[in-house]
């Protein structure tokens, strides 16, 4: 597995590169973490290699934000972050995004 999920100080941070499939199964260890008030995800080291993944990715974050009253991204990546504001997600007052990646290669020229 390129990926991994494990407990910080203030939650959990999520590392490593997903890609196609795979995020599925990021998916599903995001969807099943246990409920809580508020829950602190930091993505500074997870890399996204395409859409598929971020596809998965969004449909967990949406599972685990269902069991918990707040749920806050650390340095989404900014795919992450773009896909997250396309499909209405960021309008969910407890979903908060804190400090999005500019990742290089992604922005406009």
């Amino acid at each position: 597995m390129a990926w991994q999920v494990h407990p910080e100080r203030d939650g959990m941070a999520v590392s490593g590169e997903v890609a196609g499939p795979e995020g599925l199964a990021l998916a599903a260890v995001l969807g099943a973490l246990p409920p809580g008030s508020e829950r602190v995800l930091d993505l500074a080291d997870l890399d996204l290699e395409d859409g598929v993944a971020v596809a998965h990715l969004v449909t967990g974050l949406r599972a685990l934000r269902a069991r918990c009253d707040r749920l806050v991204l650390v340095a989404a990546p900014q795919m992450l972050a773009h896909t997250l504001y396309k499909v209405g997600a960021l309008s969910d007052p407890g979903l908060v995004l804190v400090a999005p990646r500019q990742d290089e290669g992604m922005g406009a020229s």
